[in-house]
């Protein structure tokens, strides 16, 4: 009895170029995951002057010890105000209060929190992104059509 094993080399053959890609696999997730960060973010900005939403940046994807990081940034100067919320100038003379009475007395300017709120909306829909990749990633490297 004749039994015809190409199919299971082939699919060996496959698991091996699966294996060898897997770190560019890792990337474009990351990479996809940073995207759609970087665009809620820029959604969530504030354009009074565009210069905030402009400032935005995706840093460069970085290999750590247990997987990959990447940096989304903004150096604008009072980014950090705009998201976590701040001070009205006080007048001269006018004594500093604690910020639980600013908010009582309309000094506090409340935050955007366009990072935070587009960091939660991707941890809920980030699973899509990593789905999508991942049925790509299997049928281009497991797919024996």
């Amino acid at each position: 009895m004749k039994k015809n094993f190409s199919r299971l080399k082939e699919f060996k053959v496959n698991l091996e170029a699966l294996n060898e890609h897997k770190d560019l696999f890792m990337q474009q997730i990351i990479k996809d995951i940073a995207v759609a960060f970087f665009r809620e973010v820029i959604l969530r900005t504030p354009h009074k002057t565009g210069q905030l939403q402009d400032a935005w940046q995706i840093g460069e994807i970085i290999k750590i010890k247990d997987g990959y990081m990447v940096s989304i940034i903004n150096n604008t100067e009072y980014a950090a105000y705009v998201e976590n919320g701040h001070r009205k100038r006080r007048k001269k003379g006018e004594k500093k209060l604690s910020i639980k009475e600013e908010k009582k007395q309309g000094k506090w300017v409340e935050g955007v929190f366009m990072m935070k709120l587009s960091a939660e909306y991707i941890e809920k829909e980030g699973e899509r992104y990593i789905q999508k990749n991942l049925n790509d990633f299997f049928r281009r490297y497991l797919n024996n059509d």
